[in-house]
């Protein structure tokens, strides 16, 4: 099996190092941060991903099925799988099935 490195994990801890967590106030925005931000997606309208060449894209479906569409591209996603899209591709659009939901990640 893989080695852990539990002497290295423990040297780099350091316990009084907070980050600010920024509840971003709404049902759909989970989380938000300067460099993140989690939002959930169960619209029955297709939903388009505008990642402008910014920012990653990570869309993990929680509930149901979710297909992704992109410019000559289509993904079928189900229950706890994963679409990681780069800042360097193309918008795409997200259809969700009925009582489907999924979590996206990305940069603000």
């Amino acid at each position: 099996g893989r080695s852990l490195h539990i002497e290295q994990a423990v040297a780099v801890l350091d316990p009084d190092k907070t980050g600010e967590f920024i509840p971003a106030g709404t049902e759909n925005n989970l989380a938000a941060s300067e460099s993140f931000m989690l939002e959930k997606i169960s619209a029955s309208e297709p939903v388009e991903i505008n990642l402008q060449g910014q920012s990653f894209s990570l869309l993990t479906v929680v509930d149901g099925q979710a297909r992704a569409v992109g410019a000559g591209w289509e993904f079928e996603l189900a229950r706890f799988e994963t679409l990681v899209m780069p800042a360097a591709c193309s918008n795409y659009i997200v259809k969700m099935d009925a009582n489907s939901s999924a979590l996206h990640a990305y940069m603000p």
